[in-house]
């Protein structure tokens, strides 16, 4: 009895595994962060304010230091646990701006989210039709950015939660309590498609269109140094003890750091307003 237990195990393990690979080989998960929309754009105040947030984090608490002295549209990316590239979420913006026709775009993007950032830079290098400005937070922009140790461990850890999916098969996009960040439960699917895209992708090195770079003076991921040279042509504001993306510990400093940055925006002539 105990044999034929154990065989029925194997072979539902087997399945799971093997059809979750089929579908990630078909392409079935969207691979792409949901856009929501909380306020669109006004003829007083025209420009789309884009929000990505880092690793396994909800646009929502942690873009909520800036969000409420914002005029114009809002609209958040926000992770699924089925997976994201940040290519396929760069066209999924890319696409919202021109089915909506907006001409002024703003961009927001903390850690890794900022490899969205990249494409759509080099996406409206030169396009005039859309006005387009940047604002990156601690931003993970290449695994340039990340300190020695940092990439070493995402190098050697990408292929552990790689194989971890696997073995998991679809209990992999289950959100896990072990996984859980302000706003939400994330999966092992997620983080490994998260890893991924800092390990494996080399994204566009186009900074054109950034206004203003945020970094932590003690950030502990990424590489001040390197990303300095990054962004050599872009002002750069360092928060003093704060560490890598802290946006909700650290919310005012960090509310001052984007503020300084977007008293310099060309897109409209009243970029704040007083707290919601």
């Amino acid at each position: 009895m105990l044999k034929i237990t154990l065989l029925v195990v194997v072979v539902i393990a087997f399945i799971n595994s093997i059809s979750f690979m089929a579908a990630m080989g078909l392409r079935y998960y969207s691979g792409v962060a949901g856009l929501r929309t909380v306020r669109d754009v006004s003829q007083d105040e025209p420009v789309m304010n884009y929000f990505i947030a880092g690793m396994l984090n909800h646009p929502e608490p942690a873009f909520q230091f800036i969000t409420s002295y914002m005029k114009g549209g809002i609209t958040y990316a926000d992770f699924r646990n089925t997976g994201w590239t940040a290519w396929e979420t760069a066209e999924a913006i890319e696409a919202h701006i021109y089915r909506h026709r907006y001409t002024k775009v703003r961009i927001f993007s903390i850690s890794v989210g900022d490899h969205v950032a990249r494409y759509l830079e080099q996406h409206y290098y030169n396009d005039d039709a859309v006005h387009l400005e940047i604002i990156a937070i601690n931003p993970c922009s290449s695994p340039t950015a990340l300190k020695d140790s940092v990439d070493a461990a995402v190098m050697l850890g990408s292929p552990v939660v790689k194989l971890g999916c696997i073995l998991a098969g679809w209990i992999s996009v289950i959100p896990m309590p072990f996984l859980k960040t302000p706003g939400d439960n994330y999966s092992l699917f997620l983080l490994s498609s998260q890893i991924t895209q800092i390990a494996d992708c080399s994204t566009p090195g186009f900074t054109d269109h950034t206004i203003g770079v945020v970094l932590s003076e003690q950030d502990e991921f990424l590489d001040g140094d390197a990303l300095h040279e990054y962004f050599e042509t872009c002002p750069v504001i360092t928060i003093p003890e704060c560490r890598h993306g802290d946006t909700i510990g650290n919310a005012e400093a960090y509310r001052q750091a984007v503020i300084g940055i977007l008293q310099h925006s060309k897109l409209q002539t009243s970029t704040l307003a007083p707290p919601q």
